[in-house]
């Protein structure tokens, strides 16, 4: 069960990697929109402060970051949608891109092909 106490050292740990560790001046400012933020929150309340990847394994790993599972430089019009964002631990993140060439990993193409965007409502 997760503790208020955890809740509010996942959100700490968040800050700090999205303000002073984990991103850098070269990171895109959209996420220290607002708008980022409380979308971010959302998710992360959503999946309960957990790395959904490392849960799938059995493992409780607090999650740290909101991943795009298709990235929005490709899928622009799938940046807002909850179903296409995932909160992950650092590691697991890691393990969706490639930091030089800035393109998802083998994993990150496989968590692509698993995840299925919905039918629009026409």
């Amino acid at each position: 069960m997760i503790t208020l106490h955890k809740k509010k050292e996942a959100k700490l740990i968040a800050s700090f990697f999205l303000f002073g560790g984990h991103m850098n001046r070269s990171e895109p400012k959209r996420y220290k929109t607002r708008r980022w933020q409380l979308k971010r929150e959302k998710i992360l309340r959503r999946d309960k402060y957990m790395c959904q990847l490392s849960k799938r394994y059995g493992k409780r790993v607090d999650a740290t970051i909101v991943h795009h599972i298709y990235p929005i430089e490709e899928y622009p019009e799938y940046k807002w949608s909850d179903w296409n964002l995932i909160s992950l631990c650092e590691a697991e993140h890691n393990k969706m891109h490639d930091r030089v060439t800035k393109k998802l990993t083998a994993a990150g193409e496989e968590l692509m092909r698993r995840t299925i965007p919905p039918l629009k409502n026409n």
